[in-house]
């Protein structure tokens, strides 16, 4: 299983054990949906837990424990508690391994329709060399059931990827290499962003992914926010996920791992950075005039910057999201953890 689909079945139980009113919301979610089985007996547990009279905290976790079985103890469903960056977004990880377990009933098709495919085109060969009629025409067949099959291993390839591309890249860097003032104020701005900050929609209303130096900052960008866009929730997760299955880089296209894949150890990593100390807008302000600068050498810093706006003005437009169905948070501001001032 992809360490991203467990971190979000991980995160969906923590949510489902936090907030008991999240659990008829999500009863169209069926056990075999977790492609851990110990994650299904947890979700098993939870499900038939009263939901009007929900116990303390601690009474939940020692009644899951015990419906769960012996395998599972109170000390592993407190870790599956923490481990949920934001139980206001439950709803979208529910939709997420929906889309998970769609991705595996698939790979498990492309690789039988392979298999047949190979056999076929085997014995087809066969025909061919003893000088049979119309073997030709059904090895041509065959050979397209191959390329059917490749195609879906591709699309699948995020969420169910090869050995090979299984490994999170992160940048090559020298460890004892200092970040540029220019870097840092590039992280501290999509940290900002996943870390939900207040002025997170007049940042993204201004600012373009150009202002980014780096490929795998400008993918998070993006992937910040088409999830707005969409009126999703924004947090490590959401965004992890977004990069594995909704880039549209030509690496990810051709089923290669390329940026996203090393973009997800970035996005990790500054969902739970400190506070810079510096103002968020102003520093993405920063970055569009170093833009303007790269762009046009000798430009004075750029003039077409927006002024300061209330908090959730100038945020992009709805588009297009995840799913037809949208979970409750899409309906407006996102909830859920304190914004950070």
């Amino acid at each position: 299983m992809d360490d991203l689909t467990n971190r979000v079945e991980r995160a969906l139980l923590g949510a489902l054990i936090t907030d008991p009113g999240l659990v008829p919301r999500l009863e169209y979610l069926e056990p075999r949906v977790f492609a851990d089985d110990l994650h299904g007996a947890v979700y098993e547990a939870i499900r038939p837990l009263p939901v009007a009279t929900a116990p303390s905290a601690g009474d939940r976790i020692a009644a899951i424990a015990r419906a769960a079985g012996p395998q599972v103890s109170e000390e592993y469903v407190r870790e599956l508690a923490a481990s949920c960056p934001d139980p206001g977004h439950g709803t979208a990880y529910g939709l997420r391994l929906v889309q998970a377990a769609l991705f595996r009933r698939i790979a498990q098709r492309a690789d039988v329709l392979g298999g047949q495919a190979a056999l076929l085109e085997h014995e087809e060969a066969r025909v061919i060399e003893a000088g049979a009629n119309g073997g030709q025409q059904a090895l041509d067949a065959a050979r397209y059931l191959g390329l059917i099959s490749a195609a879906l291993r591709r699309h699948t390839a995020p969420l169910i990827p090869t050995t090979s591309a299984t490994a999170e890249r992160s940048p090559a860097a020298s460890i004892d290499r200092k970040a540029s003032d220019q870097e840092l104020r590039e992280e501290h701005v999509l940290t900002a962003l996943l870390q939900q900050h207040r002025e997170s929609d007049q940042i993204l209303a201004f600012l373009p992914a150009a202002a980014f130096t780096s490929p795998e900052r400008k993918e998070i960008f993006r992937a910040i926010r088409r999830l707005r866009q969409a009126s999703q929730p924004v947090d490590e997760l959401t965004v992890s996920w977004e990069l594995a299955t909704g880039s549209d880089s030509s690496s990810q296209r051709h089923g290669n791992p390329g940026p996203p894949f090393g973009a997800r150890t970035t996005v990790m990593r500054l969902a739970s950075a400190g506070d810079s100390g510096q103002s968020p807008p102003k520093e993405a302000r920063e970055l569009l005039s170093q833009l303007d600068r790269r762009t046009v050498p000798g430009r004075q810093p750029a003039r077409h910057a927006q002024p300061e706006q209330a908090p959730g003005q100038g945020s992009p437009s709805p588009a297009a999201g995840f799913s037809a169905t949208q979970p409750p948070e899409a309906a407006g501001p996102q909830q859920g953890r304190e914004p950070r001032r």
